[in-house]
C-alpha cells in the first residue's frame, strides 16, 4: 500500500491508505501478487509464517499505530481492493475493530442489496474503511459499471466529502491566477515574454540542436 497524510485544522489530520490486499488462494501461478510474495517473504527467513495476507494485516496495522503516535489523533481512511468482505474475522474487519472504522458503503446504505465489484466474482471486494465520524460527513458514494473508465475487472468508485467539514477549514488554492506576473492579455508584457523565451534558445542554439534531430 501508499499512504498521505493530509494536515487539517487542529485535530483534522487524515491518512490516507491505498490498498490492495492478495487474493487467499496458496495454489495461485507463480506470476500472481500471492506467490511472488510468499516467495519474497520465505527468502526473509518467514519461513513459519509465510502467508502475505496476515504479514498484509500486521504491516497495515503496525504502521496507523505509528502513525497515530506521531500524528495526534490522525484518522485514517484505508481504500482499494481487500479481495474479501468486510466480515468476520477479515483483515479490513480487524482493523475496523482495533481503530473504530467502519465501512462506509455500508454505513450509509446498510439495506442495499449484495452486488459484485470483481467482475468473476460475486461479492463487494472494494471498498472504503473510515472512523464513524468521517462516514457521516460522506455525502455521495458511487460504485461504477464495470470497464466504465477503467479497463481493469474490478468496478471504480469514488465517494465526496466536503472540505471544510473534513479538514476543519477550506485550505487555501495551491494555484491563484490572479497573482501570476504573466497575463495573455496584456499585450506588451506578452510581447517581452515571447522575446525573452526566444533570446534564451538563441543563446542555447536549441533552433540548431532542434533541426539536428
Amino acid at each position: 500500500w501508499t499512504y498521505q497524510v493530509l494536515e487539517g485544522k487542529a485535530d483534522h489530520d487524515v491518512v490516507i491508505f491505498s490498498i490492495y490486499q492478495c487474493c487467499i488462494s496458496s495454489s495461485a501461478g507463480i506470476k500472481t501478487a500471492h506467490r511472488q510474495q510468499r516467495v519474497l517473504l520465505s527468502e526473509m527467513d518467514n519461513t513459519n509464517n509465510n502467508d502475505p495476507r496476515k504479514h498484509f494485516g500486521i504491516d497495515l496495522k503496525h504502521t496507523i499505530r505509528a502513525l497515530s503516535k506521531k500524528y495526534k489523533n490522525i484518522r485514517p481512511i484505508p481504500v482499494g481492493d481487500w479481495n474479501e468482505e468486510c466480515t468476520s474475522n477479515s483483515i479490513p474487519m480487524e482493523l475496523c475493530h482495533e481503530f473504530g472504522l467502519v465501512d462506509i458503503f455500508h454505513r450509509m446504505y446498510p439495506h442495499h442489496d449484495k452486488f459484485n465489484t470483481y467482475n468473476r466474482g460475486s461479492r463487494r471486494i472494494d471498498f472504503a474503511l473510515a472512523p464513524p465520524a468521517i462516514a457521516d460527513l460522506v455525502t455521495n458514494f458511487v460504485y461504477e459499471p464495470f470497464f466504465y473508465r477503467l479497463k481493469g475487472d474490478h468496478r471504480g468508485f469514488y465517494f465526496d466529502i466536503p472540505e471544510a467539514l473534513l479538514f476543519g477549514n477550506a485550505k487555501t488554492s495551491v494555484y491563484d491566477t490572479n497573482g501570476r506576473k504573466l497575463n495573455s492579455k496584456d499585450i506588451k508584457i506578452v510581447k517581452k515574454y515571447i522575446e525573452a523565451v526566444h533570446d534564451h534558445l538563441i543563446s542555447q542554439n536549441v533552433f540548431a540542436r532542434v533541426w539536428r534531430l
